[in-house]
């Protein structure tokens, strides 16, 4: 089980010593999972805990405000991730103006030296801390000498020719190249998230879905998708997507409708988790709800093909 620490102070003896890596850990993609993976091997051969340390807000967005980068993992969805992946300890800091104005020798003095007693820290070879950035990956070497700790960087994962990252990530997502993401992270791009209540407008057309808040100023990617559906039955289910503001009903708020093929009942409430698995095409606006309901028709005949599912004759 993953242990979540927001406090310092709250750091004990058997977290200390440890095996750390550092990052925003945004998607994690292939490039982190090493990362993971490296800082599991060393904390395994040494026999000591490993941490991965991270930030909430990200220093992006605490900086750019809503000009930031969508995110592609919420931090609920970061967490069950590194749930999944065995991480024994979770540290996220509240990047606030304390923590941006830190000088990167304080950070490593304060927080590395003093409150965790680090022995080992993995991490990008770009990577950069501290106020205005100073603090890097050589800085880390040399203080480590004298403080009793090592630091290594990363191998660059690369993949097509160009180097695994969330930016990269995020841009095959925007462009709806769901197979070159789901490349770089190793499954299929998901988003999670509670089913709320709607206007039923779709129930009203013969297509009821489960709206589901997406916790993001602006989603990765938006568009309509064939997805399949998991927190409902023991196997995923087959469904068709809309993310987005809704235009032609007005809306202005994200939010990820989703129509599911072969399912009828309730699912207020409920926590599901979304696989996207191709793009079938963008948002747009409808001149009426009459041709919004046809394509939102043939939107869930391609899906079915997709699935190689039969279409109803009265959907």
């Amino acid at each position: 089980m993953t242990t979540l620490i927001t406090q310092l102070e709250r750091i004990t003896p058997a977290q200390q010593n440890g095996i750390l890596t550092i990052g925003k850990f945004d998607g994690l993609h292939l490039g982190h999972q090493e990362a993971i993976r490296t800082i599991q091997d060393i904390a395994r051969i040494q026999s000591r805990p490993h941490l991965l340390m991270t930030f909430e807000p990200t220093p992006l967005e605490y900086f750019m405000k809503d000009e930031a980068p969508p995110r592609l993992t919420s931090f609920s969805e970061k967490m069950r991730l590194l749930e999944r992946m065995h991480v024994e300890n979770v540290i996220c800091l509240h990047f606030d103006r304390m923590l941006a104005s830190l000088p990167a020798d304080a950070f490593i003095k304060k927080i590395l030296i003093e409150k965790l007693r680090v022995r080992h820290i993995v991490i990008g070879k770009d990577f950069r801390f501290g106020s205005g950035r100073q603090g890097s990956l050589e800085m880390l070497k040399r203080l480590g000498e004298t403080n009793g700790f090592h630091a290594e960087a990363l191998p660059t994962i690369m993949q097509g020719g160009s180097r695994v990252s969330s930016t990269r990530v995020r841009d095959a997502l925007q462009s709806g190249d769901l197979t070159l993401a789901r490349t770089l992270l190793g499954r299929d791009y998901a988003m999670t998230g509670r089913v709320i209540y709607g206007t039923q407008q779709g129930r009203s057309i013969g297509f009821p879905t489960a709206n589901i808040t997406v916790h993001r100023h602006r989603p990765a990617l938006t568009g309509v998708f064939v997805v399949e559906v998991e927190g409902i039955e023991k196997t995923l289910l087959p469904g068709v997507a809309n993310l987005g503001t809704r235009p032609t009903v007005h809306g202005n708020i994200p939010l990820l409708e989703v129509h599911l093929l072969n399912f009828k009942g309730s699912l207020y409430g409920r926590r599901l988790t979304v696989h996207f698995r191709k793009k079938l095409r963008d948002e747009r606006r409808f001149p009426s709800f009459e041709a919004l309901q046809k394509q939102i028709r043939h939107d869930a005949i391609c899906a079915r093909n997709f699935f190689n599912l039969p279409t109803p004759e009265h959907p």
